[in-house]
């Protein structure tokens, strides 16, 4: 969540409103947003709006809320971000703004799924934060190793796979380097 939090408060400079699109089911998610919430206290002149979204639903949540949000942040008035605690609720508020021709609204998620990066690619959301997978399932698997040979002695731990931060300014280089991400 950090590479994008921080890309996206950075770009507001210092001010404007922000809708979070949250899920508190999700531990990822609550996570994401502690660090989004961590992160934006430093910015006094930023408010944060939070709405949380269903599974499933996220889509449409992501699409109502945002509708709600717009009609009270009109276009031009401030910085406006809209950021998802993973990229579907971004994706599906992208919808929304598509349909009210604003483009004055950066828009952020998190994961890196194929929508997300073809909206990048398209110009309509402004970030995401791949998780490369395959790496985080191969990280995994050879713990399991290291897991086993300490059995109870194994004391948890994260093996954490840095996320790769893609914008409109890196997505051309990024699906070459990964073109399986947009399929």
């Amino acid at each position: 969540a950090i590479p994008v939090v921080d890309l996206m408060l950075k770009n507001m400079n210092g001010k404007g409103s922000i809708l979070a699109l949250t899920y508190h089911t999700g531990e990822v998610c609550r996570n994401r947003e502690q660090v989004m919430d961590e992160m934006a206290a430093k910015y006094p002149d930023i408010k944060v709006t939070k709405n949380e979204v269903r599974i499933p639903g996220y889509f449409e949540d992501g699409a109502q809320y945002a509708n709600a949000w717009l009609a009270s942040h009109p276009a031009g008035a401030e910085n406006l971000a809209i950021w998802g605690c993973w990229d579907d609720p971004a994706i599906g508020a992208i919808g929304s703004l598509r349909a009210q021709n604003r483009t004055d609204v950066m828009v952020y998620g998190i994961n890196g799924n194929a929508q997300a990066l073809e909206n990048i690619k398209n110009g309509f959301m402004t970030a995401t934060a791949w998780q490369d997978s395959y790496t985080e399932g191969y990280n995994m698997t050879k713990m399991v190793e290291e897991i086993t040979a300490a059995g109870k002695s194994w004391t948890p731990k994260a093996a954490e796979v840095p996320a790769v931060l893609v914008t409109k300014d890196t997505v051309a280089d990024f699906l070459t380097k990964h073109p399986d991400a947009i399929q």
